[in-house]
Parts: structure tokens; C-alpha cells; sequence
């Protein structure tokens, strides 16, 4: 359960870094990170 939201994690930040490119790309890895961290 946890490996799968870190998986999840890990998936949505690199998402997010393709999409976002230049646009606050680290910002939004920031927060994700932090989202994950509080979900475990």
C-alpha cells in the first residue's frame, strides 16, 4: 500500500517535471514530495 503511493508519487513527479518543463516544474516536485511524505 505504501510502496504504491510512493510509486504513485514518484510517477506524478515526473509527469509533472515532462508537462510543466521550465513552468515551476520544481515547485510542483516540491509539493508532491510533501504530499507523500504526509500520506505515509
Amino acid at each position: 500500500m505504501v510502496l504504491l503511493m510512493i510509486a504513485k508519487a514518484i510517477f506524478l513527479n515526473i509527469y509533472a517535471v515532462v508537462y510543466c518543463s521550465r513552468n515551476g516544474a520544481i515547485f510542483v516536485f516540491f509539493i508532491l514530495w510533501l504530499q507523500c511524505i504526509f500520506l505515509i
